[in-house]
């Protein structure tokens, strides 16, 4: 490819990206705008993952943290070491803005999706290259397919393959399950079997005067 076309496709995936149907400036907004209505839903996440047994090793890996706003300051200090892997061109400034973290390396790689179909393979070579880091996944999984194009029972085996996967690592995830907006209710698909025994926590999150998000919570540790 030759430097004109790759400053294209460049620009025309950082467009796309700021317009996402699940993150973006759409997602910034709301955060600017609903910060009051957040704070019970911060301080849940906060109690959730301050029980999760995690740090034995002191890196972290995050999945989806756009600019961190559901995610504790003092307990990502707890880490030396973050990596951030987000879509977003905006999420890494803000990050930083927010919390003021000293040793976080932003990503914008896609680990969810390749080749317009759902796919372990970019999150394992991840996890190959960081075999002990804890992994963090942020209010990330429920959103999965706004981005792209798959069948029920093709969403239901990919949880299933990436539970598989994340077998002897310590990992956590807060994930939509169903949401209401408008009288409409969207079912996010991420209640099924790929969790049954690990007794999720259950959140609640407005994220805006009439858009309300029931979230679970759930962590694995070796």
């Amino acid at each position: 490819m030759d430097e004109e076309k790759r400053l294209y496709v460049s620009l025309r995936d950082g467009i796309a990206n700021l317009v996402r149907p699940s993150g973006g400036l759409y997602y910034h907004g709301k955060a600017l705008l609903n910060r009051h209505r957040w704070r019970p839903f911060q301080d849940e996440v906060r109690s959730f993952l301050e029980g999760w047994p995690c740090p034995k090793d002191k890196n972290l890996i995050l999945i989806g943290p756009s600019a961190g706003y559901t995610l504790p300051s003092e307990w990502l200090k707890k880490f030396d070491k973050v990596w951030a892997f987000d879509l977003d061109p905006l999420a890494e400034v803000l990050f930083r803005w927010r919390h003021k973290h000293p040793n976080v390396e932003f990503h914008r790689v896609n680990l969810f999706w390749r080749d317009g179909k759902l796919s372990l393979t970019p999150l394992n070579e991840i996890l190959l290259l960081k075999p002990t880091a804890n992994l963090l996944f942020c209010n990330v999984l429920g959103q999965v397919l706004f981005e792209g194009r798959a069948g029920e029972e093709e969403w239901l085996g990919f949880l299933r393959g990436l539970r598989q996967r994340l077998r002897g690592r310590n990992w956590a995830s807060y994930h939509d399950v169903e949401s209401r907006s408008a009288g409409e209710i969207v079912n996010h698909l991420t209640a099924g079997d790929w969790t049954q025994d690990l007794r999720p926590r259950e959140l609640k999150w407005q994220l805006s005067k009439d858009q309300h998000h029931q979230v679970h919570a759930v962590w694995e540790t070796v």
